[in-house]
């Protein structure tokens, strides 16, 4: 084990009678095409007309009502009429589904009159949704038919939508911001911050109109003191609320009302949503590859976002003396009995302070650091933590694992810095279970 923290052109629309000019041709088969002759033929010769054309496509299995309906709409216009008037009327649902939805193609009264009957015919469903939906069509277009409107057809345009998540890398003491981005009908952004904390889960929550430079800003602001933000994917930031969640009931911090914005507006992550896994390119290295990644510590805790991490200060107090002792022996070129204490001391720090739950929460931390520096595109980085999480898995000596003695010396750091400025280290403790009105900040 290594020591010491060292663009298009246009197109002309085909011209067609009394239907409106379309944008494109609907994606027909050729068979279809070339049918349209005949089909026409058919209805100006067959004494049952237009009659005869319906029988003919319904025995047709190959044949899409919808796509064959609207080819004949725009490229036949109102000479189909008859046809999609009878059409709409027909017992067979996808049949006259097909129709309603092609008649306001027509751009017609008559057309508009078809759907009239059609509602009348058949006054709820999905029926009576395509043929209101065609009338207001007509009627943007000035031709007055009107039907009434059926229950719940009109989208309900939400409050807010949401879109984009964000999340900060795990601090110091395993707390983490999920933030959504939402715009309002107005094109106002909002945010909600929900807080979390590896120990407690959701600790606090805000919803606030939120700019996109004041959203900046905030990044801004978190990164110059040591807090990276990175855009995840909508379902992963709902599975970790609903993964903190969790641990309020665990834990028995309050949880009271502080996701009631979040569960409105953004809501739950999906039933069989399963998070990325990390670990899966680094599982496939040889393990001595694996034990080097794990080496390298000092390169995870010197990147942007955890800088911070380390052991509890005021954990490590009953040992400062006996560490300084030790260190001050070790400084330059230590022999081997000086590196041997030094180990000896090292492992019994680690021993006491690092139990197996706070393993599995370092573990935890690792995983969810690893995910965020991919997203963030820092493999490096995130390859060592998977490392050392893999490493982990394994179940090796904690005391043997750099990166449980980069932590110490980083603790150690600390102390010394709270006590060179005449403080108690347990003044600066972190208390997971404290409730704070405004956590966002700390």
């Amino acid at each position: 084990m290594s020591k010491r923290p060292k663009s298009k052109p246009s197109r002309k629309p085909a011209a067609s009678s009394g239907a409106p000019a379309p944008a494109a041709s609907p994606n027909v088969p050729p068979e279809i095409q070339a049918a349209v002759a005949g089909i026409r033929q058919i209805a100006r010769e067959s004494p049952e007309g237009w009659g005869t054309v319906a029988t003919a496509l319904k025995e047709q299995p190959d044949v899409e009502p919808e796509v064959l309906f609207e080819f004949l709409a725009r490229n036949l216009g109102k000479e189909t009429l008859p046809l999609l008037r009878g059409a709409a009327l027909d017992e067979d649902d996808t049949f006259a589904e097909a129709a309603l939805r092609a008649l306001p193609l027509l751009g017609t009264r008559a057309a508009g009159d078809a759907l009239t009957e059609a509602y009348a015919a058949y006054p709820a469903g999905e029926r009576a949704r395509l043929a209101w939906q065609g009338v207001e069509a007509l009627r943007a277009r000035g031709i007055n038919v009107e039907v009434p409107e059926p229950e719940g057809v009109r989208k309900v345009v939400p409050a807010y939508e949401l879109r984009e998540t964000w999340e900060s890398l795990p601090d110091a003491v395993g707390s983490v911001e999920v933030a959504a981005r939402l715009q309002d009908r107005y094109g106002v952004w909002h945010a909600i911050v929900v807080v979390t904390n590896e120990q407690a889960g959701v600790k606090n929550s805000m919803a606030l109109p939120l700019s996109h430079r004041e959203w900046r800003m905030m990044v801004e602001r978190g990164e110059s003191e040591g807090v990276a933000h990175v855009e995840t994917p909508p379902e992963y930031s709902r599975w970790q609320v609903a993964r903190f969640r969790a641990m309020n009931a665990r834990s028995g911090f309050p949880l009271e009302d502080r996701l009631e914005a979040w569960d409105q507006f953004v809501g739950p992550a999906p039933e069989d949503y399963t998070p990325p896994d990390p670990l899966e390119r680094v599982r496939t290295l040889a393990p001595e590859e694996q034990a080097a990644l794990a080496e390298r510590t000092s390169e995870l805790l010197g990147d942007e976002g955890v800088v911070d991490w380390g052991v509890e200060p005021a954990d490590l107090r009953p040992w400062h003396d006996q560490w300084t002792e030790v260190f001050d022996r070790t400084v330059g070129e230590p022999n081997d009995d000086e590196m041997a204490r030094e180990n000896a001391l090292y492992a019994e720090i680690v021993r006491a302070l690092i139990t197996p739950e706070m393993a599995a929460l370092f573990r935890e931390r690792l995983i969810d650091t690893s995910r965020k520096l991919q997203w963030l595109r820092n493999d490096a980085a995130a390859d060592i933590a998977a490392a050392v999480a893999l490493a982990l898995d394994r179940g090796e000596d904690l005391a043997g694992m750099q990166f449980f003695y980069d932590l110490l010396w980083r603790g150690f750091d600390m102390l010394e810095e709270i006590l060179a400025d005449g403080e108690d280290p347990e003044k600066y403790r972190y208390d997971p279970m404290q409730v704070v009105d405004e956590e966002a900040g700390d």
